[in-house]
């Protein structure tokens, strides 16, 4: 169950392999993350969320340390190709 999920985002996966998800999205349950992906896939994994956000193309930087939780949220790239 996530309480909120963050779509329309460029997502910036803080694990080892740093993927670039430019239209990913994370779900939050609490103060945890409870998933990151693609958007369509967090929200159909998620439908009874209780809020959902349109990033509308913001940065956004989950972290895993000390514990899950968002740790940057920025405005959208300008000229990207």
């Amino acid at each position: 169950m996530a309480d909120t999920i963050l779509h329309g985002a460029v997502v910036v996966t803080m694990d080892g392999e740093l993927r670039v998800l430019r239209d990913g999205a994370v779900a939050v349950a609490g103060d945890r993350i409870a998933a990151v992906g693609p958007a369509a896939d967090v929200l159909a994994a998620f439908p009874s969320a209780a809020r959902t956000l349109d990033l509308g193309g913001r940065i956004v930087l989950p972290g895993r340390r000390p514990r899950p939780r968002l740790i940057g949220l920025f405005p959208p790239p300008r000229n990207v190709a």
